[in-house]
């Protein structure tokens, strides 16, 4: 039997809005993020599945999000892993960025 989640129609799942999601993670006060590869066969400067990360609350709205293809800060290239800690204050999001061999590291903002 499948439950509705109640997150279907929510931006978490646009069809736009993820291509190829690796991995998944989730603080302690449920906000959902997810580690995106995105598709190389695309043009690199299109806006449409780039890779990267993406936050969303925990009714599937998407809250942040740092996409892009390249080897630049803030740009991915086959991003793999992500890991969250715990708490809102001071959170860092560490991203496994394989294609360009290094953890990446982001420090969020609630403001």
């Amino acid at each position: 039997m499948i439950t509705n989640t109640g997150l279907i129609g929510t931006d978490l799942y646009s069809a736009n809005q993820i291509w190829n999601p690796e991995d998944i993670a989730l603080d302690r006060q449920g906000f959902i993020f997810i580690v995106d590869t995105g598709d190389s066969t695309i043009a690199q400067d299109s806006t449409l599945y780039q890779p990267g990360f993406y936050r969303f609350s925990t009714t599937g709205t998407l809250l942040q999000s740092v996409t892009g293809f390249g080897s630049e800060p803030k740009k991915f290239k086959n991003p793999k892993g992500i890991a969250v800690t715990p708490f809102l204050d001071d959170q860092m999001v560490y991203v496994a960025d394989t294609g360009n061999n290094r953890i990446m590291i982001f420090r969020l903002s609630t403001n």
